[in-house]
């Protein structure tokens, strides 16, 4: 059975848990699975958004290891699809506004016995984002960007929330990749947290 750990580098105990477990399933996916050009070190991987503005939802399991995660931040900051991937907003304006955060580094490990990856990558998906659904209502957080592959996008997609593109998608590294947002609207809410959502999942 898997939960939703939240945190932040600035909370030791979260840091001193979960990070390096953060780190090292992200070097196995941005670096050895998409080909991405990310810094690493150590067999982890890990950039100079990963800092004490960012927080952080995980997947972990009965032992407490990480089996996915990704990172939240806030556009008010530096943040990956204005810093890093503009070109995917073929010309949109930079999102930035308090209401407006980024989702990165989604990263699942696919490899977990006796569970296919397809259904490893749906269900940390689905629960990753009735958590970041429920951070944004708490927050007053009215939409999410995020750059990602278009297998990703489809999964989110797959959910029944709307999530919608800035432009077409751009090859890199391996893999096909593209900027989207999702509005934390009526529709998303009660697809993620209503209890009589047929999609509405438990760990």
């Amino acid at each position: 059975m898997l939960q939703v750990i939240r945190g932040a580098l600035h909370d030791s105990r979260f840091a001193i848990q979960y990070s390096e477990g953060m780190y090292r399933l992200r070097y196995k996916v941005f670096h050895e699975r998409l080909g991405w050009a990310v810094k690493v070190k150590d067999g982890q991987e890990h950039d100079h958004f990963d800092d004490t503005d960012s927080v952080y939802m995980l997947t972990v399991d009965e032992e407490d290891a990480v089996c996915g995660g990704w990172r939240l931040r806030p556009t008010t900051r530096s943040y990956m699809l204005s810093d890093i991937f503009p070109q995917l907003l073929h010309g949109c304006p930079v999102p930035r506004h308090r209401n407006i955060w980024e989702i990165s580094r989604f990263a699942v490990d696919t490899t977990i016995p006796g569970r296919t990856s397809a259904f490893s990558m749906g269900h940390s998906a689905r629960l990753l984002l009735v958590d970041s659904v429920k951070f944004a209502v708490q927050h007053g957080i009215t939409q999410f960007v995020l750059v990602t592959s278009v297998a990703v996008e489809r999964l989110i997609a797959g959910t029944g929330i709307a999530i919608h593109r800035f432009g077409p998608p751009v090859r890199i590294g391996r893999v096909m990749s593209v900027a989207c947002w999702v509005d934390v609207d009526a529709h998303t809410r009660h697809i993620m947290l209503d209890p009589s959502s047929p999609l509405r999942v438990a760990a």
